[in-house]
């Protein structure tokens, strides 16, 4: 059966492609609020927060976050907070952290060539092209001469001896020649 028609009021054109921001390192967290950036007092945890609990034990970085896994009432912080102060001693202040800035690519400049400009860039591209193209028949003309250098060895090898050779095929060589000899 064929698909249903699309609820009415729906289009179907193509949806435009979603944005795409940059993406900051993965515990990154949003730029700290100033309250956040308030030195830690000399309250016992149980007079504080859970917010407040959460917060000082986060500056406890790694060692915080994994204290904060599970935790959901305030005496599961508290007890979390005064186990993190016996073991690591007092929280360490906040300091305020160097806001992430996305790496950006600049974009190409671009280049606009004159007609004369595009004429000249064209003459060397010609030359560079005309230079391959000479240094490639010259190490044809090469392979071939040297070919015909070796025939001619063999005509007058065979000669020598007394054979004699009408045409020897091209890069036969001398081991050719002896061979029919």
């Amino acid at each position: 059966p064929p698909p249903p028609p699309p609820p009415p009021g729906s289009s179907t054109a193509p949806m435009p492609a979603p944005v795409v921001e940059p993406v900051v390192a993965a515990t990154a967290r949003p730029m700290a609020a100033a309250e956040d950036l308030t030195p830690f007092d000399d309250r016992p945890p149980s007079e504080l927060s859970a917010g407040e609990l959460r917060r000082r034990l986060r500056a406890y970085g790694a060692y915080g976050e994994e204290k904060l896994l599970g935790l959901a009432e305030k005496h599961e912080f508290v007890a979390a907070l005064a186990e993190a102060i016996a073991e690591q001693g007092p929280p360490p202040q906040p300091q305020p952290r160097a806001a992430a800035v996305p790496e950006l690519v600049a974009k190409p400049k671009l280049v606009v060539l004159s007609e004369a400009d595009a004429a000249t860039q064209m003459q060397e591209l010609q030359a560079q092209f005309d230079e391959a193209n000479m240094q490639a028949a010259a190490a044809a003309g090469a392979a071939t001469a040297e070919a015909a250098a070796s025939t001619a060895e063999a005509e007058v090898a065979a000669k020598v001896e007394g054979v004699e050779v009408l045409a020897a095929p091209p890069k036969a060589g001398k081991a050719a020649v002896q061979a029919a000899a």
